[in-house]
């Protein structure tokens, strides 16, 4: 018996799902053909609606991902066990009364995940494991697709397109919830609930297309890093508070230039203006402006103007600061502006080990050394 308080942890699996050898194969409704690989295998499959996102045709990214659109899969195949409101298990009926069905999966986008679990941890867990299962899953999706989707896509400002998080339905926005399908056992069971803090309203989603399979980052130490990097961004889409958005991009440009320790923003700065700029010149003007984003103090009077020493020390908001709706919107674009090819660059090199990589950005445009 699993304890009702462990989560469940998910494990690699094995298989080279490429670009070359899927693309024809995901248009077949029929998923136990499609992913009979990763079944044999071991995996599971895990199935788990989007809303907020446009799919009009079958959409593979690395992983063994794909994205279908409403009714696109037959999910019949799948041998769902419905959940029981009249059953002694507790997880059980809470996950009937979401009201999460194989009917609900039929109406939304789906996206499809290989995983490997234990399948009798998953069957005995309580209510909250699960729901804590339904979060991993999302984030696993993230991971593998959904933050590079969000990257490429969305910008810091306007923010109006973006996805709900895998899992999530649009016909109750309190809901998640996901089907686990067993090849072995070949049934499979749905599990829901309120699973997610909170759900985006703003604007109508984002409509999904297909990425080269470049776009995502590969498996070396500079991947890991673009990885966690696109994690950062896509939650920096998510807030909806302009100066703790403001605070999390200064963050990830911190992040961005040292992963692995803490540098003053003058070193952070540095690293960064070496991306952008395209001459001497305006390197340094990226670094005078990196200083006023920062911990500024007018000459003379002494006076602090650097935007995140006011914020931090001084209680101020962004809002106050920049009172222009345009001001602001270019400031969320100049720091997207900043972040962006950092990113970028990591992605084109993300085999590499990361001393390696070090030794690559040393050489970009040396404007200043040091």
């Amino acid at each position: 018996m699993s304890s009702q308080g462990e989560d469940i942890r998910l494990e690699d699996v094995r298989y080279d799902w490429s670009d070359e050898t899927i693309n024809d194969s995901i248009m077949d409704e029929d998923l136990l053909h499609v992913y009979q690989p990763f079944l044999d295998a071991g995996a599971h499959l895990a199935v788990l609606p989007v809303a907020r996102l446009h799919v009009e045709s079958p959409v593979a990214f690395p992983g063994g991902v794909a994205f279908y659109a409403p009714g696109e899969v037959d999910l019949d195949q799948l041998n769902v066990i419905p959940n029981r409101s009249d059953t002694a298990s507790l997880a059980e009926h809470s996950s009937a009364a979401s009201g999460i069905t194989q009917d609900t999966l039929d109406r939304h986008p789906v996206v499809v995940l290989p995983c490997r679990f234990d399948w009798g941890a998953f069957r005995s867990a309580g209510h909250r494991t699960h729901l804590a299962f339904i979060r991993r899953l999302s984030e696993e999706v993230d991971l593998l697709s959904l933050n590079c989707v969000r990257f490429r896509s969305c910008r810091l400002e306007p923010i109006d397109d973006l996805p709900a998080h895998a899992g999530q339905v649009a016909s109750n926005h309190m809901m998640a919830g996901a089907l686990l399908y067993n090849g072995q056992m070949k049934d499979s069971r749905i599990v829901g609930g309120a699973a997610f803090t909170h759900y985006l309203t703003r604007g109508l989603g984002l409509p999904l297309d297909h990425l080269e399979w470049g776009a995502f980052p590969r498996n070396g130490e500079t991947g890991r890093v673009a990885s966690h990097a696109l994690s950062l961004y896509a939650s920096l889409l998510e807030s909806d508070n302009q100066t703790a958005r403001f605070m999390q991009a200064l963050s990830l440009l911190e992040f961005l230039a040292s992963p692995d320790e803490y540098q003053r923003f003058e070193k952070v700065s540095k690293v960064i203006a070496r991306y952008v700029a395209r001459d001497a010149a305006e390197y340094q003007r990226m670094l005078t402006r990196f200083h006023e984003l920062t911990g500024m103090k007018e000459p003379g009077s002494g006076q602090i103007v650097g935007y995140r020493t006011r914020v931090v020390h001084m209680g101020s908001r962004i809002e106050q600061l920049l009172p222009s709706q345009e001001a602001r919107k270019q400031l969320f674009l100049e720091l997207d502006g900043y972040i962006r090819p950092v990113i970028e660059h990591l992605v084109a090199h993300s085999e590499m080990s990361f001393v390696s990589y070090l030794e690559v950005r040393e050489k970009l445009r040396p404007f200043e050394q040091g």
